[in-house]
């Protein structure tokens, strides 16, 4: 996949979740739509993919008709439509079926496209879904603790109405902290669910590490960010809610 479609500085940062069972197929993507303002979670099978849209807010989801594993991209289309009602779904396929094309059309997706597609082709049927299937106000989906606020879907910060700029796994850990707002987070969630690792013997310090550059990140409402004496982890807002 070619990197030729033009960016556009201009619009307002998508978040993708692409669901295809190739790592090469995810990988390429990514690169395409990171360098046009969108930002894509891959998952290679459907339970990652479910996974990660109940964790996540996305735009979009793009879903590949022939994934491995316990539902293909039919099954896991009707799941995310329960999940997730409000991300625009499009399915992606390299069969010209026309009765799964409608099957798909009629029963969940917002679009469907047959591979292999043009990157600027993906960009703007990206977009469109996003448009029609954007919420009246996105206020709802913020994320707000004291002066800290969050827009997870355009990946935003705010600390005092001035905008933050973090790190991509800063902002992750961040997220997460502030839907679990008010109880204890452990190393083993936040690897699992934002290094996407359950090895925390050899990746804990790392947690840590990021868990310190946030706090000094936030400033003052870093001190927001307790740690446990008692090894539960970190929490957010147990005094700010």
């Amino acid at each position: 996949m070619s990197e030729s479609a033009d960016r556009s500085t201009t619009r307002r940062p998508l978040r993708v979740l692409h669901a295809d069972d190739d790592k090469l197929t995810l990988r390429a993507a990514a690169r395409v739509l990171a360098s046009n303002d969108i930002y894509a979670d891959g998952a290679l099978n459907a339970p990652r993919a479910l996974q990660l849209a109940e964790l996540h807010r996305y735009d979009v989801a793009l879903l590949d008709w022939k994934l491995s594993g316990p539902l293909d991209g039919l099954a896991l289309g009707r799941r995310m439509r329960v999940v997730s009602p409000r991300t625009g779904l499009i399915m992606m396929t390299g069969l010209n079926d026309l009765g799964g094309r409608l099957r798909a059309l009629d029963e969940f997706a917002d679009d469907y496209l047959i591979k292999p597609v043009h990157p600027a082709e993906l960009i703007t049927r990206i977009r469109a879904v996003a448009r029609r299937c954007a919420p009246p106000d996105m206020d709802e989906f913020r994320l707000i603790c004291g002066p800290i606020h969050v827009d997870p879907v355009g990946r935003k910060l705010t600390l005092n109405g001035t905008v933050i700029q973090l790190q991509p796994r800063q902002l992750d850990v961040l997220i997460y902290l502030l839907k679990h707002a008010g109880s204890w987070v452990n190393e083993s969630e936040l690897l699992a669910h934002v290094w996407e690792s359950h090895h925390g013997s050899t990746r804990s310090a790392v947690v840590r590490v990021q868990i310190s550059i946030l706090r000094k990140a936030l400033g003052l409402a870093g001190q927001m960010i307790e740690t446990s004496s008692r090894g539960e982890g970190w929490r957010i807002g147990a005094n700010a809610l």
